[in-house]
């Protein structure tokens, strides 16, 4: 369902409501003109008021048509195109007369209508100079105050004090689309506008708050430059070159802020990503009014919570205080954990109590952690972390075994001289190519293979070096074998003998 954009909104608003009646599945488009809709509303408000109206407009256009229908149900009602066919007898009577135009009626023919009225014998009123205001024509970049009468979703709609409407749309309006625009303008509020396109055949004043609310904020931002006062900036975009993240995009009150790359993050190297969409404290450190150009950082913002809250930590810091923090970035050697405005640092060798090679393995950037203090220099402003802790050592809980007990452990890797398996979650023991068969081994994986889970003996352990040695031979096999292999290389050698003199010469034997 759909109607010709002039048509009366009410009657539409009518026929789909009994439309909706019989079709269920109907689909209506809203294809009447906004600012059709709001002439024929006035139109209507006036007509009430008047003991009559005339209409101002072509015979041939259908807006005229439809707003002498809208007056004619409140008052008696004459159209006319021109001030030639203004029969003042048909006026004689009436005390209050609504005068209305349609959109596309040219000014001067309005006002030699006006101006014909206005002979009327006893008119008490002059049309012209009370309508000279409302017809005077605006043009593109002037400046004119308006009043908002209805926001919505797309638009707001101004009363500009002129025969056309004004309209703002929402990116003459706002700078960042997820502002809501109700918070930027109200009801009923007057403001300053700037006209930005003229439509006379359509009755529409296109214009713009954001070209005259710019102007004011960048006379903040000049004072907020000045002052040294950080300000509220919402980041509406990265900004990139090659693919390569150059800095921040963002506005405040209005006006476009770049930040640089340099000035986005406390750190170089920190991701921009979280930035995005979020509304930051910037200190204002660069303006160009003949440019429009605004420079800001939010490093130097940083820079002055940090060093008040670090003025604040080492007041109160001692070694061994644990601490919640999160971890804010990964290096090689170690993870940074912000302490709530402080960072420190946790080495690699602290995170875990097996050996890693980097900080990943055991925490992400994100995650939520205890730490505790292991040292700290106040006025090199280091924090240094631990992580793990004594209770979890394993070299502590491996005390709770006997040399020569026995377990089950999965076997987690096989080198050239054996295989290591886990005994504790984070301990590994070596069983040696000697300790795994009583057989000659030379290569460990036609023994064992990663996940078998076999039954070892603990043979050895050396806290001082870190090392822990395992068997897959029983007690005392090792010993047997070696010496069941000693008794056959004896009994072999004594056989050997043995034959060596049955086979001796008779004579050598005689002597």
């Amino acid at each position: 369902m759909v109607a010709q954009t002039t048509f009366s909104l009410g009657k539409y608003a009518d026929f789909e409501k009994y439309a909706k009646k019989h079709y269920t599945n109907l689909t209506s488009f809203d294809t009447i003109c906004s600012a059709t809709n709001m002439r024929q509303t006035e139109a209507a408000e006036l007509a009430r008021e008047s003991d009559c109206c005339v209409v101002i407009g072509g015979h041939n256009s259908s807006n005229t048509q439809k707003l002498k229908e809208v007056c004619e149900q409140y008052a008696p009602t004459f159209r006319i195109e021109n001030a030639g066919e203004l029969n003042l007898e048909m006026l004689t009577g009436y005390q209050k007369i609504g005068v209305t135009a349609g959109a596309s009626t040219p000014y001067l023919v309005i006002k030699e209508v006006l101006t014909r009225m206005s002979e009327l014998e006893n008119q008490v009123m002059d049309f012209e100079a009370m309508m000279e205001e409302t017809l005077k024509p605006v043009h593109r970049g002037q400046r004119v105050e308006g009043t908002v009468i209805e926001v919505r979703p797309n638009e707001v709609v101004v009363d500009i004090g002129r025969k056309q409407t004004g309209f703002v749309p929402m990116d003459e309006l706002l700078e960042d689309n997820s502002t809501n625009p109700e918070d930027v303008v109200k009801v009923g509020e007057t403001y300053t506008f700037q006209v930005a396109k003229v439509e006379d055949e359509k009755g529409v004043v296109t214009l713009s708050r954001k070209k005259v609310a710019n102007e004011a904020s960048m006379a903040e931002l000049l004072e907020a430059y000045e002052s040294g006062e950080p300000v509220d900036a919402y980041i509406t975009g990265i900004s990139k070159k090659d693919d390569v993240s150059k800095g921040l995009v963002a506005t405040v009150k209005g006006v476009r802020v770049f930040i640089p790359g340099g000035q986005a993050t406390l750190r170089r190297g920190e991701s921009f990503d979280e930035l995005l969409h979020t509304t930051q404290k910037i200190k204002i450190t660069k303006v160009e009014k003949e440019r429009k150009s605004v420079i800001g950082s939010i490093r130097a913002v940083l820079e002055g919570d940090v060093a008040k809250k670090r003025e604040e930590f080492f007041s109160t810091v001692e070694v061994g205080k644990e601490y919640t923090g999160k971890v804010k970035s990964l290096e090689n050697y170690g993870a940074f954990i912000d302490l709530g405005g402080v960072d420190g640092m946790v080495h690699v060798s602290e995170l875990s109590w097996k050996r890693i090679h980097n900080p990943a393995e055991v925490l992400k950037v994100g995650d939520e952690v205890t730490v505790f203090v292991k040292d700290f220099d106040a006025e090199r402003g280091r924090i240094s972390l631990g992580y793990r802790r004594e209770e979890d050592n394993p070299w502590n809980l491996i005390k709770g075994y006997e040399i020569g007990s026995e377990f089950e452990a999965p076997i987690v890797s096989v080198t050239k001289f054996g295989a290591f398996a886990r005994i504790l979650p984070e301990l590994d023991g070596l069983i040696h190519l000697s300790e795994l068969s009583t057989e000659h081994v030379d290569d460990p994986s036609k023994l064992v293979k990663v996940g078998d889970v076999v039954k070892v003996r603990l043979i050895g352990v050396d806290e001082e070096k870190k090392r822990i040695s395992l068997s897959m031979l029983a007690e005392g096999e090792k010993e047997a074998a070696r010496a069941a292999k000693r008794a056959a290389r004896e009994a072999s050698k004594n056989a050997k003998g043995s034959d060596e003199a049955e086979e001796a010469p008779a004579e050598s034997k005689e002597e």
